[in-house]
């Protein structure tokens, strides 16, 4: 109950207070969707029970169907119950940059850009470029966007390294992959 004390909001605890409030909404938004979760579980249950009395065929599907959607909200949970470090919740900055290869290396770069930003967009997460260099014929030699959305840190920090593109040519009969 550290919001209940007189000195919680004093202007100079501004900073700690403030990550309190973003800890405790946190919180509650964990205990809401266990909350909903647990009802939407139990009135699935009860649809399967009142299915298999009188046979029907559509409340048994129907019941399958909130039953399939309570267990993808409970992999979401555990999900971020695994992302569970002090950034974890956060946004992200992240870097792509054209290594050697030349221009295809530069249209890599600018293909992995695009993969990340229609990634971005299908988590509901927000993107922004924040620089891009172009190349001199095609792609990028680098940029940098700025992700905002719940775990996008936690869900992208991962995405270090070097990233390959290897290819198998049409016209090699042997289907061998190229660099």
């Amino acid at each position: 109950m550290e919001i209940a004390v007189p000195s919680f909001w004093d202007a100079g605890r501004r900073e700690q207070s403030q990550t309190v409030l973003r800890e405790q909404k946190r919180l509650k938004l964990t205990v809401a969707s266990y909350e909903k979760n647990n009802a939407a579980l139990e009135d699935a249950l009860v649809l399967i029970g009142l299915a298999a009395e009188v046979n029907d065929e559509a409340s048994a599907r129907e019941a399958q169907a909130a039953g399939r959607d309570v267990e993808s909200a409970i992999e979401d949970m555990e999900l971020r119950r695994m992302l569970g470090g002090p950034q974890d919740h956060m946004g992200a900055i992240l870097s792509v940059n054209a290594g050697a290869g030349g221009v295809d290396a530069m249209d890599w770069a600018k293909m992995l850009v695009r993969m990340i930003a229609r990634y971005c967009e299908r988590k509901g997460w927000k993107s922004d470029l924040i620089d891009e260099q172009p190349g001199e014929e095609a792609g990028i030699k680098g940029a940098t966007l700025a992700v905002e959305g719940q775990y996008a840190y936690g869900l992208l920090h991962a995405e270090m390294g070097v990233h390959r593109l290897v290819r198998i040519s049409a016209f090699d009969a042997n289907a061998r992959p190229q660099n």
